[in-house]
């Protein structure tokens, strides 16, 4: 228990105790834990950032209010993953868009939030009730007392406004609480911005609020046209409907809000980029791993080593014939050379005893000059002592002077003679020598240099020519060596040219290097990411901490209900005034706690004649206390159940005089429920089209989910096509009354395209809104719930009734209703919408067109419009779906046959017989079969009158020795193909047993719609019939209206008898 509780007394403790008693109750919710919303897709465009997620996927569409926080993260999300803010936010027709600042790394491409959940919306409720303080509006509301309307005197009111207009306008302005009863066009919206606008002038705090977030969004736009948002005067709080609200950052508080985190975004952004690049690296290891995976680069490198070698072998074996060519030009020069030599040798030989006799006469000649100078010695000794005789004085000593000369000069005779003799001898041996000798000493120099020069020839050609063998050998030895080392093949020529033609090497030198980057890097990650989880956290803290000075500043704050008690900021603070738009679709609850945070006017504004507030599993909660203060809502509240309440309410406004659509829709409207509206200003009237789909096949048969829900083919078709054809021309919106027509019809629309977006849904999620052109698909065909809608019997009569005001006026140019006229509109009585519908037709007031012809399937040599939209719309909208015009079994023949031959994944077959016009696609099937495909055939029960007899019974074998799988099920009558889920066909015609009577097949392309309808038809669920457990018979599936609703399939043994019933499908 809060500290507030104990002070809870009155009414506030019994709604206390009443949304105590739903949140013991069926309330789905969590513990705020992150979730995965799905894989966005980048959006193209001029401005990066953007991301896409298609939230229409799913079996329950998120609201607006359904996101607290955003991220986009990896699949192991924020707490465990990388993670990164979201900047920007819209949510429109179950579309996702979100901005996010900078690059990201590869993966992070899921959106992760923490959801407002139901439980936590109730216990937020449950907070604020219980922490309310003084509250008077929400006690005056409790009491279901509206203040009086102020006085109209001494006021100015803005120019164009009506009486009742202004009396709106006065209850926003002047303190109280009080009401305004708006149907749809009658100008709320612009009471509202205007009143804001003045009410801000004056000083006032003004909190709007709505149960639609396209509500908020519309009056917000009209309010910021005059006043300035540059200071955060006026705050949006949550994710907007309109771009051009989510693109205003003057505006958006989680815009305003970041700008205070300009630091810490900073250096998220710097986080974030290592993060990329190392994220880039391990991408980019991982795609060269995926491109590497039959490469093995030691193999490659090995072929190339033997390419390389038979490169080289094959170069040596072309310079092997010039170097055995230099090798034999070395052999012949040395042999020249050594004949040179050897003729040299030769002559040498020969001269050489000349050269002796040479020598010997230079020997002689040297003996001839010695002997002169052995003479010219002994006669210049003989001389002297002849002189020194003549010269010696004294008779002694001159006569032995005189005898000394003469020995001398006998000495002397003696040795000349000895001389002359010698010289005479060798003279004479010279004459000799002289007269054999044929040569000169010049002669034998010559033949001496000839001689050396030939042996340096010799040298030199020797040395050449073992050059040239060593050369030669070298390379024998290396052809040798590669040829031992191998040489490459064929093989090798192929895996290099395969691996180099892929850039295989080069990706493989790439990854090693981003291998040891990654090793490098990684051991920083567990840090960054840290790092990055830290910073993420302190910038949401920062920004919820600036959010709520932001809110307690801001002059004007616009959110929805639900998210004026989840945020905290605007959750905590008062305000002068308080405008609740679309009250009559709130929970009575949650519009006091709203209420309870005004301290001078609060004002409901809303249409009780519309749908009320979903209740959902709460409506099964017997509480007095929930019956009193959550189920209802304020209208009937404060006693307003119909249009003479407002008169006699004083503090209640009727705005009466509509401008969304004509008089002929207003007319239909007021017949329907409103029964006051007025024409607000001249204006074109709207065109009421009846799209008639009787006579149609299986297409327009309604396939019940309940007694009276379900959906038909020919809705989803064509209110497609008509979305197509008006989506050039405004705003398009498809409304149905069941969720299940829904989810079929968004199926087809979304098989057109990613970029063709139309808003499709039930009349709940429509309330707020205005289009164009409406389609409305009534999924009727005089049993549905349209059908027994009447404003004077019980609740679930007259919410139908509602259901069919707020699905009409939402069109203000053109209405298409979708029904089966024949049985539903042509007998509709009394003042049933139908019956409204009906009688307007009979005034001319409605066109008539055929789906059939829509849709290409009237003769078309007989053709003839029956109306001008039809002959608009004939030929628009048979290109806008793939229609097969059967005129004979030969026809539909041969489009089957093409399609169980392209067939690659799966084919479903609904033939309610199978006999001898099956025997052309017997073939075919068992080919689908043996290539893979997954073939299965619904056809009636063995004990069928037809299916009986002998002849089907030897088809139907046949069809088993195909291999298909067959599922007997009893009062089958569904003629329907659907092939690789992606194609269907679907018509009046039996495809494995048709005669020759003219049938008509409708091809549809779009796997959306073929998935759909394969759920819709439960076919995966019956796909493998079960086996009795008594008599181990295979079973057959029936389908029995007097069963438990809910429940209407189950399997029996035609042997035994025995039942098992098939769970409901999921609502």
């Amino acid at each position: 228990m809060t500290v507030g509780e104990g002070r809870v007394a009155g009414w506030r403790r019994e709604l206390v105790d009443a949304v105590d008693r739903v949140l013991t109750g069926p309330v789905k919710g969590g513990d705020g834990d992150w979730r995965s919303l799905g894989q966005a897709s980048r959006l193209p465009g001029d401005e990066p950032g953007w991301w896409l997620l298609d939230l229409r996927a799913g079996d329950r569409v998120p609201s607006a209010d359904s996101f607290d926080q955003l991220c986009l993260a990896d699949k192991d999300g924020p707490d465990n993953g990388t993670s990164f803010p979201v900047e920007r936010v819209q949510v429109a027709d179950g579309l996702l868009k979100i901005k996010v600042d900078g690059v990201l790394p590869d993966g992070c491409d899921r959106v992760w939030t923490v959801r407002l959940t139901p439980r936590h919306l109730w216990l937020k409720l449950r907070d604020g009730i219980a922490g309310l303080d003084e509250a008077p509006m929400a006690d005056r509301l409790a009491a279901g007392r509206l203040d009086p309307l102020p006085t109209a005197r001494g006021h100015d009111y803005p120019p164009g406004f009506l009486p009742a207009q202004q009396a709106a306008y006065r209850t926003c302005t002047e303190p109280g609480l009080h009401a305004v009863w708006g149907p749809p066009g009658t100008g709320k919206t612009r009471v509202l911005a205007r009143a804001i606008e003045d009410l801000v002038k004056k000083g006032r705090r003004v909190l709007l609020v709505s149960t639609a977030n396209i509500a908020v969004d519309n009056a917000l736009k009209e309010v910021i046209k005059n006043l300035p948002t540059d200071q955060g005067q006026v705050i949006r709080v949550g994710p907007p409907h309109l771009p051009e609200l989510a693109a205003d950052d003057d505006v958006q508080l989680q815009r305003l809000a970041a700008r205070t985190t300009a630091e810490v975004d900073a250096e998220l952004a710097d986080v974030r980029e290592r993060l990329v690049r190392l994220e880039r690296v391990e991408t980019r290891i991982a795609a060269l791993d995926v491109d590497l995976a039959d490469y093995d680069h030691t193999v490659y490198a090995r072929s190339v080593e033997r390419i390389d070698r038979r490169t080289e072998l094959a170069r040596l074996e072309q310079d092997r014939p010039e170097l055995e060519r230099q090798h034999r030009a070395a052999e012949d020069a040395l042999y020249a050379a050594s004949l040179e030599v050897a003729d040299v040798d030769g002559e040498l030989h020969r001269v050489e005893p000349q050269r002796q006799l040479l020598g010997r006469a230079a020997e002689l000649t040297a003996s001839l000059r010695a002997a002169d100078d052995d003479l010219r010695r002994v006669r210049e000794r003989v001389a002297g002592a002849a002189f020194d005789a003549a010269r010696t004085r004294g008779v002694f000593a001159r006569r032995k002077a005189n005898k000394v000369a003469e020995q001398s000069r006998r000495q002397g005779n003696i040795e000349e003679r000895r001389i002359a003799a010698h010289r005479a001898a060798v003279e004479a041996e010279l004459d000799h020598i002289r007269s054999a000798v044929q040569v000169t000493l010049a002669d034998l120099h010559r033949l001496d240099q000839r001689s050396a020069d030939a042996n340096a020839v010799y040298r030199l050609r020797h040395s050449e020519l073992t050059g040239r063998q060593q050369a030669l050998d070298a390379l024998n030895g290396r052809c040798g060596w590669l040829v031992d080392q191998g040489i490459a093949d064929e093989w090798d020529d192929e895996m290099v040219a395969w691996a180099r033609a892929r850039n295989l090497p080069a990706r493989h030198e790439e990854r090693s290097r981003l291998q040891d980057l990654q090793r490098s890097a990684t051991r920083d990650r567990p840090q960054w990411e840290n790092r990055l989880r830290e910073l993420n956290k302190k910038i949401t803290k920062l920004r919820r901490d600036a959010e709520g000075e932001i809110v307690a500043n801001a002059r004007v704050v616009a959110t929805t209900l639900a998210r004026s008690r989840a945020h905290p900021a605007v959750a905590r603070e008062k305000f002068d005034v308080v405008l609740v738009d679309e009250a009559g679709a709130a929970l009575l609850a949650e519009v006091l706690l709203a209420v309870g945070r005004a301290t001078r006017t609060a004002v409901l504004l809303g249409d009780f004649l519309q749908l009320g507030p979903v209740t959902g599993d709460i409506e099964k909660i017997d509480h007095a206390g929930v019956r009193k203060w959550v189920k209802p809502d304020v209208f009937t509240h404060c006693g307003i159940l119909a249009p003479a309440d407002v008169g006699a309410n004083a503090g209640a406004v009727a705005l009466l005089r509509q401008f969304r659509f004509g008089p002929n829709l207003r007319q239909l409207a007021n017949d329907v429920i409103y029964g006051v509206l007025e024409d607000g200003t001249s204006k074109p009237d709207t065109e009421i089209v009846i799209v008639d789909v009787s006579g149609l096949p299986d297409l327009g048969v309604v396939h019940r989910s309940s007694t009276y829900a379900g959906w038909w083919p020919v809705g989803a078709l064509v209110a497609r096509a008509l979305a197509q054809h008006h989506v050039t021309d405004g705003d398009v919106g498809v409304v149905t009354t069941f969720k299940q027509q829904a989810e079929a019809t968004l199926a087809a629309v979304r098989d057109v395209g990613p970029d063709f977006v139309v808003p499709v849904g039930t009349a709940h999620s429509f309330q707020g809104r205005e289009f164009d052109t409406v389609v409305f698909d009534l999924v009727e065909d005089g049993q549905g719930w349209i059908s027994k809608a009447s404003t004077n019997r019980g609740d679930f009569e007259y919410n139908a009734v509602r259901l069919f005001g707020v699905a009409i006026t939402r069109a203000r140019h053109r209405l298409y209703l979708i029904v089966n006229s024949r049985v539903a509109v042509k007998h509709a009585v009394g003042n049933s919408p139908l019956g409204a519908v009906r009688r307007l037709a009979q005034a001319g007031r409605i066109q008539w067109v055929r789906a059939g012809a829509l849709l290409g399937m009237a003769d078309e040599h007989d053709y003839k419009p029956v109306s001008s939209v039809e002959a608009e719309l004939h030929d628009v909208l048979r290109g806008l779906v793939d229609v097969t015009d059967i005129e004979d079994e030969f026809a539909f023949k041969e489009t089957l046959a093409n399609s169980l031959s392209k067939a690659r994944r799966s084919v479903w077959m609904w033939s309610p017989w199978v006999g001898k016009h099956s025997k052309r696609f017997m073939p075919l099937i068992a080919d689908a079969v043996a290539r893979g495909v997954d073939v299965r055939v619904f056809t009636r029960e063995d004990k069928d009158f037809i299916q009986s007899k002998d002849t089907n019974q030897l088809w139907i074998q046949a069809l088993k020795d195909t291999g298909a799988r067959i599922i007997r099920a009893r009062l089958e009558h569904k003629k329907i193909v659907v092939i690789d889920e992606q194609v269907v066909l679907i018509g009046s015609l039996n495809s494995l047993s048709h005669g020759v009577s003219r049938e008509v097949m409708l091809t549809c392309r779009g796997s959306a719609f073929a998935k759909r309808l394969l759920a819709e038809l439960r076919a995966a669920e019956f796909v493998d019939p079960l086996v009795c457990t008594r008599c181990r018979a295979e079973m057959e599936l029936h389908r029995s209206g007097d069963r438990k609703r809910g429940t209407p399939y189950f399997w029996r043994c035609s042997l035994c008898g025995n039942d098992v019933p098939v769970p409901a499908a999921r609502a």
